[in-house]
């Protein structure tokens, strides 16, 4: 199983999920959206990483976003005020049912 957070560093909630996974020693993996590549093509990669994800599975466009991939299947815990579950699709509007609903799903 592999856990992947999608953040930005100026964005409270994504700071307060890490700490949450971290103190729950839940191993992840995060992919900083603000974070730059040498790539002139592509500065950006998990800024358009995760547009594409969003676009894809129409997703909330928000961070925090978690995908949880098992084998290939992929869940996606995200944070919007339109809360509920579409299918593999969870979503919350505030850290700490997000951080609920992960580690529901992990268990």
């Amino acid at each position: 199983m592999e856990i992947i957070l999608y953040s930005e560093n100026d964005c409270e909630d994504c700071k307060d999920l890490k700490r949450r996974l971290t103190e729950a020693n839940i191993k992840f993996e995060n992919k900083d959206l603000d974070e730059k590549s040498d790539n002139l093509m592509n500065m950006f990669p998990n800024k358009w990483e995760h547009t594409d994800l969003i676009r894809d599975y129409n997703l909330p466009p928000w961070v925090p976003k978690v995908v949880i991939k098992n084998n290939d299947n992929m869940t996606f815990v995200c944070s919007s005020n339109k809360t509920g579950n579409k299918g593999n699709i969870f979503i919350a509007e505030d850290n700490e049912k997000l951080f609920n609903t992960i580690v529901e799903l992990i268990d």
